[in-house]
């Protein structure tokens, strides 16, 4: 934790001023494990983190694919179902944070 600091980002005002992490806490260093190849240390700093690192893979392939091959995004925008997925996110990242805090607590305690 406190990845970001290190980047010469501030320090987490939510947690400053409530003592507890806010819903992105540790989103950097889960990233920073993540693109190190270590994958369950990713998950146990920050869930979602390792979720968000996923899909920025996922991302970064498609839009390679597309530029390579030229094919359009649009039908498989339409067969997606965004919805769901965005659904799906909202609920894994408020488990993460609820988690987050779990943690926390009982380091505190």
């Amino acid at each position: 934790m406190g990845t970001h600091t290190q980047l010469g980002m501030p320090a987490c005002q939510f947690e400053a001023r409530t003592g507890l992490p806010c819903a992105t806490c540790g989103m950097t260093t889960s990233f920073s494990w993540f693109v190190r190849g270590e994958i369950l240390r990713s998950l146990r700093t920050q869930p979602m983190g390792t979720i968000l690192a996923a899909m920025t893979v996922l991302g970064f392939w498609l839009c390679l694919y597309v530029a390579a091959t030229g094919v359009r995004l649009g039908r498989m925008h339409a067969m997606a179902p965004f919805g769901r997925v965005a659904w799906s996110l909202i609920v894994l990242a408020t488990a993460a944070w609820v988690w987050k805090i779990l943690v926390h607590l009982r380091q505190a305690g």
